[in-house]
């Protein structure tokens, strides 16, 4: 049984029982396996691809970035186009407003049209009655 502090997640030591050897988490070559497992030693294959893969992450982090950016100057120019929006929904509401204060503006003049031309036809008729007196 392993030192509970040394345990492994059982690859390693299932794997070396398969091919015949004996397993100690505290033999070189296998911590140099259990670091090749975990990726944290690299072949000389991997070395050679290491700044080739470095470049392709640069190159993935910038457009990473870029497109972080596209997407904050997207939502920039959404927040102003729903303001506009908003803007543009008030004064659709001021415009009927006024149509409707304009419609009864209207309605109240040719009401106020209509009285003054009875009235100024009045005004004739009393003027016809009382011209003959008065000459």
């Amino acid at each position: 049984m392993l030192d509970p502090k040394l345990e492994t997640d059982g690859r390693t030591e299932a794997r070396a029982l398969r091919v015949g050897i004996s397993y100690s988490p505290q033999d070189p070559a296998q911590k140099i396996i259990k670091a090749r497992e975990d990726g944290s030693v690299t072949t000389d294959e991997e070395r050679r691809d290491g700044p080739r893969a470095s470049r392709e992450h640069c190159k993935m982090a910038r457009e990473f970035h870029q497109v972080k950016h596209d997407i904050a100057m997207l939502e920039d120019r959404k927040r102003k186009l729903l303001a506009e929006l908003v803007e543009d929904d008030k004064v659709a509401m001021e415009i009927a407003r006024l149509e409707e204060e304009f419609n009864l503006l209207t309605e109240e003049n040719r009401n106020l049209a209509s009285v003054h031309t009875e009235r100024a036809q009045q005004l004739e008729s009393l003027w016809q009655t009382t011209k003959p007196e008065d000459s």
